[in-house]
């Protein structure tokens, strides 16, 4: 069985599952013109010797505009939550699917754990490397900075209890909510996790330009009170 396969503006993926092992594959993010169906999970092959077979988890992926689309999944313990992370950057033309290109980042040697205290708990999350970080404390609160590789602008998350208008933009991840502001300019400026977590984008960094660990870190940032 073919991994990746593609028909007009169809996409067909098939990921490797160990079963038995509590790992599943699951949709974390998409581009606006990307719709992705669930086709389920089947197995394939099963060893004796094991506690458990191995089978695939297949995805349909339909791209209903041309230009490049992004697909984020994610292998992981739902229990978990954090995991690997395959990203297919698709390209189409004229209504019709060109070509397919697959990262899979694995969180043991593509990320790196980071944790800081803030004032209501511990900030924990995984940041790809080539990120920089370090706290910073104020008298009144403290807050986790990170730079990206390329060194333009930064991203300075804290934790809060304020609110953000009803009318803000939604950003779905890995089936959840976020919230998401815009400055004058219609550039983000700030995303909001359902845990409170508020991931302000200063001194010019761009949320297109880095949407890929951007949206991976909105991911897996967790507040340990």
């Amino acid at each position: 069985m073919k991994r990746i396969s593609r028909k007009e503006n169809k996409c067909f993926l098939n990921l490797g599952v160990s079963d038995g092992t509590g790992f599943e594959w699951g949709v974390v993010w998409t581009s606006d013109e990307v719709a992705v169906e669930d086709k389920g999970y089947h197995v394939y092959r099963s060893d004796p010797a094991s506690a458990g077979g191995n089978g695939i988890s297949a995805f349909e992926i339909t791209v209903n505009a041309d230009g490049e689309s992004i697909v984020i999944l994610k292998y992981s313990r739902p229990w978990e939550g954090r995991g690997d992370y395959q990203i297919c950057r698709i390209t189409s033309s004229d209504g019709v699917i060109t070509g397919v290109d697959e990262q899979l980042l694995y969180e043991s040697s593509d990320f790196e754990f980071v944790s800081a205290h803030l004032p209501d708990g511990w900030l924990l999350l995984n940041v790809p490397k080539g990120w920089s970080a370090y706290e910073f404390n104020r008298k009144t609160d403290s807050s986790l900075i990170l730079r990206p590789a390329d060194g333009n602008g930064s991203m300075r998350i804290e934790y809060s209890e304020n609110t953000v208008s009803d009318t803000a933009d939604k950003l779905t991840i890995s089936g959840k909510q976020y919230l998401c502001t815009k400055d004058e300019s219609g550039n983000v400026s700030v995303i909001v996790t359902p845990d409170s977590l508020f991931f302000h984008l200063e001194d010019g960094l761009s949320f297109s330009e880095h949407i890929i660990d951007l949206i991976m870190m909105f991911d897996n940032a967790v507040m340990d009170k």
